[in-house]
């Protein structure tokens, strides 16, 4: 499944470490991996898997938050006849520290979360980054 893929360094750990039986077990399958985003997909966001249509609707960013934290941008987009906030992080640069931050992927947009939007899209855009949820550098 290519969406494991969109999602960021961090929320891709996540994943695997829920997808796992045991905190031992090292090599996950990628049909489990898989299995765990569409389970989490299915119950968090009705609708989405399977869409026939996607419009984005609006969009809202902070590209340099400041502090550390990691530059956000949140969209929300018309999924058939519901609405989803889409929320993407930036990748940091590699510091050296762990080499699986050297992936390529430096500085890319990557999905944080994706939550529905059950006013119908007819409010603000919410699930917009205040100064207290921005994440940390290296979250």
């Amino acid at each position: 499944m290519e969406t494991f893929r969109l999602f960021s360094r961090a929320r891709r750990l996540g994943i695997q470490d829920a997808a796992r039986r045991d905190v031992r077990e090292s090599k996950l399958p990628a049909e489990r991996v898989h299995a765990a985003v569409a389970e989490m997909l299915l119950r968090s966001c009705p609708g989405l898997i399977g869409h026939s249509s996607a419009q984005i609707v609006s969009s809202l960013g902070d590209s340099d938050p400041g502090g550390g934290l990691l530059p956000r941008w949140s969209f929300r987009v018309k999924v058939d006849s519901s609405h989803f906030i889409f929320t993407l992080t930036r990748q940091s640069a590699f510091d050296g520290s762990d080499p699986r931050d050297q992936d390529g992927y430096e500085k890319c947009w990557f999905v944080w979360s994706i939550a529905l939007d059950g006013d119908g899209g007819s409010a603000a855009l919410e699930g917009t980054p205040t100064p207290s949820d921005r994440l940390p550098v290296g979250a």
